[in-house]
C-alpha cells in the first residue's frame, strides 16, 4: 500500500495494477466499480478501496429524488464528496453559513412532486419557488461536488452559536480501535442555554476481549470505560473546542437499526444525561 501512496504523489493510480492477484483471489477480478449510497462513508474507506484498484463511487440521494440526484463520476473521484448532480437535476444550498453549509435542496424532473394524499406534507417539502427542501445539510465545493454534513435536525447548537455536525465526529470516533458504533447528541447544558457534545458508545467486543486477555485482566465495566475514555481524548486531539465531547457513555447492546442498517437515532437522543459523564 506504500507503493500505491507513493504513486499518487507522483500522479499515477498503482493499485488496479499491484493489487489485481489479490482481487482475483477474493472474487473481485471482474468488478470494475463500487457503488455506495444511503449512508455517509468514510472517506478512509473509499481511499482504502481506491487504492486496492477498486473504484469506489458515491451517490446520494432519496426516495423523493427517485432515488438518486447525485452521484461519482469515475473519472474524478473525491473520497469526501457524493458527486455531481446528475442530468437535468438542479442542486441549491438554501440559508449557508459562513463556510457554505445549509439545507440541501432539489428540483428536477426526477424530484417528486408530492406525498401521496398528504397535502399538508407536502406542503412543508417545497418552497414557493418549487424547490423540494430534502432536511440533509450540505456544501457546494468549487468543483460542483456535493459534500453531505448530516441531517439539519441532528446539529447541535452550543451556548456559544457554534454548529457541531455529529456525524463527522462519529467518523472519527468509528475508527478508534475499541468503538465498534458511536452515536453524537446533544446534551442540554444544565443553564438550560445551548447545548454540549455528548456520545454513545457501543464498544467492539472482540477488540476488548484480545485486549483484556493479552493484558490479563479483568474486563470489568470500570475498565471498559476508562478505556473508551482513553479513546475519547485521542478524538479530542483533531476536534475545535467547542466540539469536544464532554459526556459520554458506555452501551452494553448494539444500537437498534432500521432495516437500512441506520442507527434509530430519534431512540436515543434523551439517554444521555449531562452529570456525571464528563469525557475528559
Amino acid at each position: 500500500m506504500g507503493t500505491v501512496r507513493l504513486g499518487e504523489l507522483l500522479g499515477m493510480s498503482l493499485g488496479r495494477r499491484l493489487f489485481r492477484p489479490l482481487r482475483q483471489k477474493a472474487g473481485l477480478g471482474s468488478a470494475n466499480y463500487f457503488v455506495t449510497g444511503a449512508a455517509s462513508l468514510d472517506p478512509a474507506t473509499s481511499r482504502f478501496f481506491n487504492r486496492l484498484g477498486i473504484p469506489l463511487l458515491q451517490g446520494y440521494g432519496l426516495t423523493e429524488a427517485s432515488p438518486v440526484s447525485h452521484a461519482t463520476p469515475p473519472s474524478k473521484i473525491r473520497h469526501d464528496c457524493v458527486g455531481l448532480p446528475l442530468p437535468g437535476v438542479l442542486c441549491r444550498i438554501d440559508g449557508p453559513n459562513d463556510s457554505g453549509i445549509g439545507e440541501i435542496c432539489l428540483k428536477g424532473p426526477s424530484i417528486f412532486v408530492g406525498y401521496y394524499q398528504n397535502q399538508e406534507a407536502t406542503d412543508a417539502a417545497f418552497d414557493d419557488e418549487g424547490w423540494f427542501h430534502t432536511g440533509d445539510l450540505g456544501v457546494i465545493l468549487s468543483d460542483g461536488y456535493l459534500q453531505i454534513m448530516g441531517r439539519e435536525k441532528n446539529v447541535i447548537v452550543t451556548a456559544g452559536g457554534k454548529n457541531v455536525y455529529p456525524e463527522e465526529i462519529e467518523v472519527i470516533l468509528n475508527r478508534r480501535p475499541f468503538v465498534l458504533e458511536s452515536l453524537v447528541i446533544g446534551v442540554t447544558r444544565p443553564s438550560g442555554y445551548g447545548e454540549e457534545v455528548g456520545a454513545l458508545i457501543y464498544p467492539d467486543q472482540e477488540a476488548l476481549a484480545a485486549h483484556f486477555s493479552g493484558a490479563h485482566a479483568p474486563q470489568t465495566m470500570e475498565a471498559v470505560r476508562s478505556l473508551i475514555a482513553k479513546e475519547i481524548r485521542e478524538v479530542q486531539k483533531s476536534l475545535p473546542s467547542y466540539a469536544r465531547i464532554r459526556h459520554f457513555q458506555v452501551l452494553n447492546e448494539e444500537f437498534q437499526k432500521t432495516t437500512t442498517r441506520k442507527i434509530k437515532r430519534f431512540l436515543y437522543s434523551g439517554n444521555l444525561l449531562a452529570t456525571g459523564t464528563d469525557g475528559g
